[in-house]
């Protein structure tokens, strides 16, 4: 019986399909990301006060990248990636268009 329809009557009801990422390790695209050269970024932080956290970007080294395949990667707490842009300090102008392009591609269910 389908899971979207009533046991008994067979009529349709309403359902919620199980949840699945279908951004999962899809091809990204990014127009402006660190690293290439390798560059300073600073990420703002603090709620009462601006204060600055930098951190070295450099695409040559796996464990200083940001590329845009850690958009849809395997989100781990122990193993923190993501993506970051270019900074405004390396000469991008604000503002900037910055254009992430997802390649979901299609998508099949699999029946089993």
């Amino acid at each position: 019986m389908d899971e979207c329809a009533e046991e008994r009557s067979g009529r349709a009801q309403r359902c919620m399909p199980e949840f699945v990422n279908a951004a999962f390790n899809a091809t990204v695209l990014a127009t402006h990301t660190c690293g290439s050269p390798a560059e300073e970024y600073c990420v703002q932080t603090g709620v009462t006060g601006v204060t600055q956290s930098c951190h070295l970007c450099d695409a040559a080294q796996p464990h200083l990248s940001h590329g845009a395949a850690f958009l849809t990667d395997y989100n781990s707490p122990a193993d923190a990636t993501w993506w970051q842009s270019r900074t405004m300090l390396a000469g991008v102008q604000h503002p900037t268009a910055v254009n992430l392009t997802l390649h979901l591609g299609l998508l099949e269910k699999v029946v089993g």
